[in-house]
């Protein structure tokens, strides 16, 4: 009699209190970017996966309120909540599915704000719970599922920049053209950058140049930093080195067989002509009005022969302007 009282008991608790298993082809999953940045929105997806219909989820989701804002959420594919659930962490996820659902089905989808100010470079959501099966009320207990998010920083500014050893020009980490003047001595362009946050890079072949070559006249550098969420940002700095070469390419003087008056020379005359019938050699001598300018005399032919005999003299100012007499 007593064995027939224990069993009626055990037969009652079951149908009180449903089965808990740990049943395979049942889970839960969180769905979220891998990655994200201060202050960027991201949306978070509950997905229940079963091989048999189930029509009821309960659970327990976890986020961290220090680095993430719960903005809304949105219940989706026909569940409803079993009650009322608050947006502080930890959230109390209930659900029910008239019909009951079978497969990947998203519960809920969760929309976060990442902080400004969060100073944690990953965080956390875990979901734990049951799912009941429809057909026999059984509850399976779901494998506690984790999601990391890295947050990456966005910052991409450069905090310092030095042109040859000095602090360019009223510069700002938010002001991304600048133009610096510099002596024509000045032969080579040195930069330093120091980052704003030292996770950012500087992108490959934009990195601040050493040593760089300065023509005369405006030079353009462009430097490009990258944060560590991939967003890039372009400083560009236009050093004009400034040109006091000479440009005088005058001839002072033009002496030809040591005869001055023979051409009768004036400075802006380039074409002159000789006629003669005795001279077989030409010796030309040149001076330049411009001590650094540079005086080329070409014959030809080279040696004379009777008829055409050109000379061309080249007069090359310091700022390298040519002046042709003939």
């Amino acid at each position: 009699m007593k064995r027939i009282k224990a069993f009626i008991m055990v037969i009652a608790l079951l149908l009180i209190f449903p089965v808990v298993v740990n049943a395979e082809g049942n889970s839960v999953k969180i769905n979220a970017p891998k990655m994200t940045s201060k202050g960027n929105e991201i949306s978070v997806d509950i997905v229940l996966s079963s091989d048999v219909a189930v029509d009821e989820f309960k659970s327990t989701f976890t986020y961290e309120s220090s680095a993430l804002e719960l903005l809304n959420y949105e219940i989706k594919d026909n569940w409803k909540s079993a009650g009322s659930f608050s947006k502080e962490s930890p959230m109390t996820l209930d659900f029910t599915h008239e019909n009951g659902i079978t497969g990947n089905s998203t519960l809920i989808t969760i929309k976060f704000k990442v902080k400004d100010d969060v100073a944690k470079t990953q965080t956390s959501l875990t979901i734990e719970g049951t799912s009941k099966t429809k057909e026999d009320g059984t509850v399976n207990t779901l494998e506690k599922s984790v999601a990391d998010i890295d947050i990456k920083s966005r910052d991409n500014s450069i905090k310092s920049l030095k042109l040859n050893g000095t602090v360019i020009n009223n510069f700002s980490p938010n002001t991304y053209s600048y133009h610096e003047l510099v002596e024509s001595t000045v032969t080579t362009a040195n930069f330093e950058a120091e980052l704003n946050d030292k996770t950012a890079t500087f992108k490959e072949g934009y990195a601040p140049k050493e040593g760089a070559s300065l023509d005369y006249g405006d030079n353009v550098y462009e430097i490009i930093v990258v944060s560590a969420s991939n967003e890039e940002k372009k400083y560009t700095v236009t050093v004009t080195r400034q040109d006091n070469r000479g440009t005088n390419n005058d001839l002072d003087e033009l002496i030809v067989n040591s005869n001055k008056n023979l051409l009768n020379f004036s400075t802006n005359t380039l074409e002159y002509t000789i006629t003669t019938h005795k001279l077989t050699t030409i010796d030309v001598q040149a001076k330049a009005h411009d001590p650094k300018a540079k005086v080329t005399v070409t014959k030809e032919p080279e040696q004379m022969i009777i008829g055409k005999n050109i000379i061309k003299i080249s007069v090359v100012s310091e700022k390298n302007e040519e002046k042709i007499y003939n």
